[in-house]
């Protein structure tokens, strides 16, 4: 056990380790704190012809559930690039977190799901489970696809890390913002909204190197916790 948990700080640098904690922390801030700010506001529904014709598939949930495991690996492989890269990749995802969050306030959004009854066949207890542990508000963007999205961006084109592991990323990303709708979870348009805002986020802090300033302050914190 100890020789394995060595080879996996060799393998992906401890200094990740802070910054991946305020990640999954602000995450989970800004998805259920602005719950209780929209709360008493208007819900909104964005059903497309792709919602209508998409099929419930409750295997997909699997995936949509296992998916947690994929945005720890990846966003800790960004650390193996370089921490410049890093930290520019971490600056994005803060932004991205702030713009859903921004339009979770203004534009909520609201599904309605199918009876679990309704519902039959391999993974339907996951189902039930993400039903039952996850209220139908949020959606706009999904931040399930931005999170898989920014997870195949990490390792996109990086010499670092193997082609195959980058396709399948890719792959896994896809078929992250299937599961979203098959199981009803979102709507098309949320799949859209979160690889755009994905997409946008990442060239831009790639772009003007947003992770210096917080490079600074989470370097501070590994210093003093000889993370570094």
């Amino acid at each position: 056990m100890k020789n394995l948990i060595k080879k996996l700080f060799e393998y992906f640098p401890t200094f990740v380790i802070i910054p991946l904690i305020f990640v999954f922390s602000s995450q989970s801030l800004i998805y259920f704190g602005t719950k209780l700010i929209n709360s008493n506001m208007q819900h909104h529904t964005l059903i497309t012809f792709v919602d209508k014709i998409a099929p419930i598939i409750p295997s997909f949930s699997i995936i949509y559930l296992g998916c947690y495991i994929f945005w720890v690996l990846n966003y800790a492989l960004a650390g193996r690039v370089n921490k410049d890269y890093f930290y520019d990749f971490v600056s994005n995802i803060f932004l991205g977190y702030i713009i859903s969050g921004i339009i979770f306030c203004v534009f909520p959004t609201y599904i309605n799901r199918p009876d679990l009854n309704e519902i039959h066949g391999l993974g339907k207890m996951f189902v039930t489970y993400v039903y039952n542990t996850d209220t139908p508000v949020n959606l706009f963007p999904s931040m399930h696809c931005q999170i898989s999205w920014y997870c195949y961006l990490a390792v996109k084109g990086r010499n670092q890390i193997s082609k195959w592991y980058q396709y399948f990323s890719l792959i896994i990303a896809v078929l992250v913002c299937i599961s979203t709708v098959v199981i009803r979870q979102h709507y098309f348009l949320d799949i859209v909204a979160g690889v755009a805002i994905a997409e946008f986020t990442y060239r831009l802090a790639m772009k003007k190197h947003f992770g210096k300033p917080i490079s600074v302050f989470f370097e501070r914190i590994n210093t003093r916790l000889h993370l570094n």
